[in-house]
């Protein structure tokens, strides 16, 4: 089997382009954010999305990891439409509920950003299930335009709302808001899921099966987003919206780094519930995972030159004194890029609830890690916190998952990498110099060494598409 699989290739080379909806345009939002936001509006921007992220899952019950998996595996259209239909129904009395608690919100209460908040779980989980239906339905191109055109309209009106208007926080949230609207708008006008409201039946066995499946994932991703978010809510709660602001200025680098992370993600999860029956799955996953390690590591190093050229030119000096966190968020996002691969595992074995298990472990030592050490070293103490509680997430995954397969990954190269990265970071510490561009020269040049088969193997994948 070749390291790099095709099918992984491809559909990571599709969500990599639906994923510029969320993700990528966080490059360039860094140095908008930098110009334009305040670090205190940032920090509650940012407050904000957590908690969204968080209870976003729990609100609407992970249902549309159930979806995935429901619609891939079933092949009868009749059945397919029903599952559709059910899942549609439980989502619309979702909406429908958070609609009016945000209603209540805005009536009864002067607190803004909880309205905001509320809205923002709303349109967020809407998007996140329209998005799994065109997935599941196999609508890339719907699912890459949808993407494309909520973030197109998401930094528009950023630049509309936050720029011109000089609309401040206000700005930042119904950009957001209305980006999301834009996706569920475009997906539905394509693929018509309300259609599936007619003729079709609500079946409460297909509901029970898709909780039993996605359930255990709800508590997984809420804790998954309170190992990422809990240092962001200690923060802003303890030292306040401008420690909260530089800790999210930081963490957009590591973000950038996940976006590549979650494309390949989702593509692993697809390919894993399609060869879960397959033989050889050990030296599959074994070399997804290896690549994966490979590449990431690969991409930090490279990326680190980059953000030290961008700290010394910013304009708002006021953010430099998050450059110090970035490194670690880059490590984070490497370690929890490399715990959810790891993780696909589980899914691809059906084994949800050690997913859970290892989750909320690694959530409450980020959180008991974070409360102890945020009072001794500040915001650093958090974020050490946040790696600590990352690697016990991988190492514990790794630990079950040989349980379930035998995973054999060649560490040589990875180590290298590792002390490549700790190189590049004392070089670039402090100030840029001749001899730092230098030792950057030979990093590239060390990185495309290591990764010389990985990138063989691309060119004759390339190959073989032509010819095909």
């Amino acid at each position: 089997m070749s390291k790099i699989d095709k099918s992984i290739v491809k559909k990571t080379f599709i969500y990599f382009i639906g994923n510029f909806a969320s993700k990528i345009i966080m490059a360039i939002m860094i140095p908008f954010y930098a110009y334009f936001v305040t670090v205190e509006e940032l920090g509650v921007f940012d407050y904000s999305q957590t908690l969204m992220n968080i209870i976003a899952p729990i609100i609407f019950l992970a249902l549309w990891e159930a979806v995935l998996r429901f619609l891939i595996i079933e092949d009868d259209q009749e059945k397919k439409n029903n599952i559709i239909f059910t899942s549609l129904a439980v989502v619309i009395v979702i909406i429908l509920f958070l609609i009016t608690f945000a209603a209540v919100v805005f009536f009864l209460s002067d607190n803004y950003i909880m309205l905001y908040t509320s809205i923002m779980i709303c349109v967020y989980g809407a998007a996140q299930v329209w998005q799994y239906y065109a997935r599941a339905l196999a609508e890339n191109k719907v699912y890459i335009q949808a993407s494309v055109a909520g973030t197109i309209i998401n930094f528009l009106l950023l630049i509309i709302t936050v720029f011109l208007f000089d609309m401040g926080i206000d700005g930042l949230f119904w950009s957001y808001i209305i980006g999301q609207i834009s996706i569920v708008i475009i997906i539905e006008k394509k693929i018509q899921i309300k259609k599936t409201l007619t003729g079709n039946t609500f079946e409460w066995d297909i509901l029970k099966s898709m909780l039993v499946f996605s359930l255990p994932l709800v508590l997984n991703l809420a804790s998954a987003w309170l190992i990422a978010g809990s240092g962001r809510i200690i923060i802003m709660q303890t030292l306040g919206a401008y420690e909260s602001g530089l800790f999210s200025f930081a963490m957009k680098f590591g973000t950038i780094v996940s976006m590549f992370g979650t494309v390949i993600s989702m593509a692993l999860i697809e390919e894993a519930i399609i060869k879960s029956k397959q033989e050889r799955i050990d030296e599959y996953f074994s070399n997804i995972i290896e690549v994966v390690f490979k590449l990431f590591l690969s991409i930090c190093i490279l990326a680190i030159p980059f953000i030290a050229i961008f700290y010394h030119f910013l304009p708002n000096k006021g953010y430099s004194e998050s450059y110090s966190l970035v490194p670690l968020f880059l490590i984070y996002a490497i370690i929890m890029t490399m715990s959810t691969n790891v993780g696909a595992i589980f899914q691809a074995r059906n084994s949800t609830k050690m997913l859970f298990y290892t989750t909320v472990a690694a959530a409450l030592v980020t959180i008991i890690l974070s409360l102890y050490l945020i009072n001794i070293l500040d915001v650093f103490g958090v974020m050490i916190a946040q790696v600590t509680g990352a690697l016990t997430l991988l190492i514990s995954r790794w630990f079950f998952a040989n349980k379930l397969i035998n995973l054999k990954v060649k560490w040589r190269d990875i180590i290298i990498l590792i002390l490549l990265y700790l190189l590049v970071i004392i070089v670039f510490k402090d100030n840029l110099n001749p001899l730092s561009i230098i030792i950057s020269l030979f990093l590239v040049i060390a990185v495309l060494m290591l990764n010389k088969e990985m990138i063989v193997q691309l060119k004759n994948l390339k190959k073989v598409n032509k010819l095909n």
